[in-house]
């Protein structure tokens, strides 16, 4: 936000922000500034991803009747929910590491060897963004672009809450976004699993001894489904009903360079905060409803809340700690 209010270019990493007001006021900053932006979702530029839009817009599937998006974080990757309290003790913190700063906006708490530096800190409430956004903006790329969803209209979560600390060990959220051409029925059911939870695989008419990817999504058409593991090419299932079917052949390209391209006044980013804020939203409301487990909550985008629920406030906006207050943000 700083960098857009004094006129720079920004090129920043998924997620774009750790609350959904954040990714809002920025992607609204930099629309009123008209400067050039990406979020890096680089995987938006590979072969893979653009070869799965092009199938789904051209029906290869059918029209969609549902998707599932899943990851396996944060299995082997950070404690995240399994007795995962904060520390009472405090480290040494060393010469190379201004930890007032690393803390930034967060609240203040004693530096741990280990417990938040360097990558802990993703399944922490005050610091990351938990299994959702560290691989939902990645996963949840195709999904909206391909089938061009905007806000969801409703959300539920099922399974265990935030420990107050860490985000939980696995979750699942469903939600319900409005259907248009490109889907089966009016209203288009997308349900999130991580730490471990999968869609059910009878969905997939995998080959014998094939198992469903560690991460990756699902479309379920009416002639059949489409299952893109996370980073590899999307396949048509069964086989031998697309048996034949080619490839868009679509080539990769280089997501930073088309930022820094776009800086220079060449083309223009396709991944840029007017995309990417909304995609962003639309992950972190997944962590919003985490709160709230078993109740469905809707969603008032206008609004930016829970129409339902008027103790949401808190998980769509948070509070800077004193000194850190941020113009635009705070």
């Amino acid at each position: 936000m700083t960098a857009l209010r004094s006129g720079k270019h920004v090129y920043c990493q998924k997620p774009l922000s750790h609350s959904v007001y954040e990714s809002r006021q920025v992607r609204l900053a930099a629309r009123e500034t008209g400067l050039v932006t990406q979020m890096g979702i680089q995987l938006h530029s590979e072969a893979g991803y653009q070869n799965l839009v092009e199938w789904i817009r051209g029906g290869v599937i059918g029209k969609v009747i549902e998707v599932h998006a899943w990851s396996d974080r944060p299995l082997n990757h950070w404690p995240q929910g399994r007795n995962s309290v904060r520390p009472e003790r405090a480290d040494p913190v060393a010469d190379c590491l201004k930890w007032d700063i690393w803390l930034g906006v967060a609240p203040v708490r004693p530096f741990v060897h280990e417990v938040y530096h360097p990558k802990n800190w993703r399944g922490w409430l005050d610091f990351g963004t938990g299994a959702q956004g560290d691989m939902g903006c990645h996963i949840y790329d195709p999904i909206l672009w391909s089938l061009r969803l905007t806000a969801p209209e409703k959300l539920v979560s099922r399974g265990p809450k935030p420990n107050g600390h860490t985000y939980p060990a696995w979750s699942t959220v469903h939600y319900t976004f409005p259907g248009n051409e490109l889907t089966a029925g009016k209203k288009l059911p997308v349900t999130w699993y991580d730490g471990g939870k999968k869609p059910d695989a009878k969905l997939v008419p995998l080959s014998a001894g094939q198992e469903l990817p560690s991460n990756g999504q699902l479309f379920v058409g009416e002639r059949g489904v489409l299952l893109c593991p996370h980073g590899d090419a999307p396949m048509l299932l069964p086989e031998e009903k697309f048996k034949g079917v080619p490839s868009p052949g679509r080539q990769r390209k280089n997501h930073y360079l088309e930022w820094t391209r776009a800086c220079r006044g060449e083309g223009a980013t396709t991944a840029s905060f007017e995309y990417s804020g909304p995609l962003t939203e639309s992950v972190l409301l997944g962590n919003a409803v985490l709160n709230f487990p078993d109740k469905e909550l809707r969603w008032d985008s206008a609004g930016l809340r829970f129409s339902n629920e008027p103790e949401t406030a808190s998980v769509i906006r948070r509070e800077y700690r004193e000194g850190w207050q941020i113009p635009g943000l705070s």
